[in-house]
């Protein structure tokens, strides 16, 4: 069985509580509201902040993939008010895995270290996530 981690090093217990009494507080200071649905069914407003993490596109029986069509969630996130962060594919290595965004939809696309691969530990390729940010 591969835990939550991958085999790799994890958070001291005391360091994760710390981090999440923290984030405890402040989503208690603020006015947040967590949802999970369909994209579909959200439409944001003015001030809105949306975190879209869609199943990344891998091949069969991995680790969160699943159908999306990504045409009718770059359609949706166009009609938007609020703020947005989309996460799809990035690098495995040097192989580009990204999907295709419309650059218009985004103001900035980040990198972000995802590590080594998750599933394979022969292999020391880095990966990537890709990150967008996007506004109305």
């Amino acid at each position: 069985m591969v835990g939550f981690n991958h085999g790799r090093i994890g958070a001291p217990p005391e360091q994760v509580q710390a981090m999440l009494m923290d984030w405890h507080q402040l989503l208690r200071q603020n006015d947040v509201n967590f949802e999970v649905r369909d994209f579909m069914n959200v439409n944001s407003r003015s001030g809105d902040v949306l975190y879209c993490d869609p199943p990344y596109a891998v091949g069969k029986d991995r680790y969160y993939s699943g159908n999306i069509d990504f045409d009718e969630m770059f359609t949706w996130l166009e009609r938007q008010r609020g703020e947005w962060f989309l996460s799809l594919n990035g690098f495995v290595g040097e192989e580009d895995r990204r999907i295709s965004v419309p650059p218009h939809l985004f103001d900035e696309e980040i990198q972000l270290d995802a590590g080594l691969r998750p599933f394979q530990a022969a292999d020391t390729s880095r990966v990537t996530n890709s990150l967008y940010v996007g506004s109305p």
